[in-house]
């Protein structure tokens, strides 16, 4: 008879990670669910960026029209006429700014969450498993940072005590201790029982090869 070396149910593995090798089909879901995330985060960036330029566009229509305003026949001082105008400038230089601004975070953010979706990918899906602990680590930061920058848009917006933008912040909060404490673990596991795998093969070069028992018993 021809067997698979290595096949015994006996081959060493290390026991906290056995349950690591029923979660890859999860992990595998997650990194669909992941992709899609991306995909709406790449949508959401565009659609936000129309939006601003938009707006952007806007104040200049308004300040062009300030400034072909007939001040003459007014009751309105040169003065006031004068912080109008002042006033319109800064409104339109301080939309440019953080048009720009946003503009630059929101693609730092896209490669970002590019970048680990490729891990995520390449370690469940393409069978890398060695990039399983650096996704779980930039996972992580990225959660962190995330949620600093959201927070930070929702003080600058005035909208932190809207009940739609503390529904989303608790959302995301709840995201991150899952990821921390169910997720993040089994891909390290994964990564364990990976490596323990490639030991027990460096050990035993006859592991993955077919072999015939009847010879290597003779032997």
């Amino acid at each position: 008879p021809v067997v698979m070396a290595g096949s015994s149910p006996a081959r060493a593995r290390i026991p906290y990670y056995c349950c690591c090798l029923h979660s890859q089909t999860a992990i595998r879901i997650f990194t669909l669910i992941r992709f899609a995330i991306t995909c709406a985060i790449v949508l959401s960036t565009l659609i936000q960026h129309e939006s601003n330029q938009a707006k952007l566009d806007e104040s200049k229509r308004s300040a062009s029209l300030l400034e072909k305003y007939d001040w003459s026949d007014k009751v309105e001082s040169k003065l006031n006429q004068f912080l109008y105008r002042e006033k319109a400038r800064r409104q339109l230089e301080d939309a440019q700014v953080f048009d720009l601004y946003t503009f630059f975070m929101d693609i730092i953010f896209l490669f970002c969450h590019i970048f680990v979706t490729s891990l995520l990918w390449a370690g469940a899906v393409s069978n890398k498993k060695s990039c399983l602990p650096i996704y779980a680590i930039l996972e992580g930061l990225l959660l962190i940072v995330s949620s600093l920058h959201f927070l930070s848009y929702l003080v600058r917006s005035g909208t932190i005590k809207d009940a739609d933008t503390d529904i989303a912040f608790v959302c995301l909060i709840v995201f991150f201790l899952f990821y921390c404490f169910f997720f993040a673990p089994r891909l390290i596991g994964m990564y364990y029982v990976y490596l323990n795998d490639n030991n027990v093969r460096r050990r035993n070069e006859l592991i993955g090869r077919r072999i015939d028992v009847e010879k290597a018993i003779a032997k």
